[in-house]
């Protein structure tokens, strides 16, 4: 047998091809051998010393202990009323109201007993507190204690029980008849909670001032005043009375001093005048004066 050299190692075989292979058998069997001492150096049920590194996630990231701070209540808004500034004192408050031939008799005849609503409220009220806890009732009926509601109730149409005026002449419809009502020594005064009389407001000029819709007196309480109205926060600056607005506050109509008109009496009503003005007449003498 001949020996042949192969990659520094001597192999003894017939031929170069045999030599050949017996170095690959070599190669083969100590690949073997180095595989099974590693893998028997190799943690139970972890992979050996591989190639391959197992992946790791990121750190976890430790959750910030809460800092502790001391509770504290969150305030709620307040609803105010914005007043304007100045003196809250008694003015003389002018009101302009028109009135439809087609529905109203002329001034001499409109006129008798005042500008008497159809549906008065003041003829069963014995006087002005009786009329005042009358208003907040209907304001409860009819709007659920809510003032703004109630409003817009009164502006929605005519109501039987009431007199409705605007404080500019823009604001008051021009008919037939267009009346203007003075009121001296009037008050203006806020609603307080509960439909109670709130505090004098300085709402003498209609206009951005009025801030809020408001109660109209000519006195600085209820049972002193001879006027109830009911100040409107609109643009047409409203004040609806809930009453029978006597002669003496009527100033003029069609720009005609009230006193240049003859007045009639109710017995020189002819029968159809009669029948027409029937709600509007006063058998009794009313309180209002």
């Amino acid at each position: 047998m001949a020996k042949f050299t192969i990659a520094g190692k001597t192999y003894e075989a017939t031929s170069q091809v045999a030599a050949w292979k017996m170095h690959q058998d070599a190669q083969t069997s100590g690949a073997a051998g180095k595989g099974s001492a590693v893998q028997a150096k190799a943690t139970p049920g972890k992979l050996g010393n591989s190639s391959f590194k197992p992946v790791q996630g990121p750190a976890p990231v430790k959750t910030p202990a809460p800092v502790k701070t001391p509770a504290t209540a969150t305030a709620q808004p307040k609803a105010e009323v914005t007043v304007p500034s100045g003196p809250a004192t008694a003015f003389e408050m002018l009101c302009f109201r028109g009135e439809k031939s087609a529905w109203w008799r002329p001034p001499e005849e409109r006129l008798i007993y005042g500008m008497t609503v159809y549906g008065p409220w003041n003829v069963d009220c014995k006087n002005m507190t009786e009329l005042w806890e009358k208003l907040r009732a209907e304001i409860n009926k009819s709007s659920f204690g809510n003032v703004p509601a109630f409003a817009q109730y009164l502006r929605a149409q005519g109501r039987p029980f009431a007199v409705a005026t605007a404080r500019t002449k823009d604001g008051a419809y021009t008919y037939d008849y267009n009346y203007v009502i003075k009121i001296p020594n009037a008050r203006t005064f806020a609603w307080g909670p509960k439909l109670t009389l709130g505090p004098q407001v300085n709402f003498s000029k209609p206009g951005a001032g009025v801030t809020a819709d408001y109660i109209v007196l000519n006195a600085n309480t209820i049972a002193e005043s001879t006027v109830l109205g009911f100040g409107h926060k609109c643009g047409t600056y409203e004040v609806t009375f809930v009453h029978d607005v006597p002669l003496r506050f009527i100033d003029s109509c069609n720009d005609k001093a009230i006193s240049q008109y003859t007045m009639k009496k109710e017995a020189d009503l002819n029968m159809q005048q009669k029948i027409d003005l029937r709600k509007y007449l006063r058998r009794s003498q009313s309180w209002l004066t």
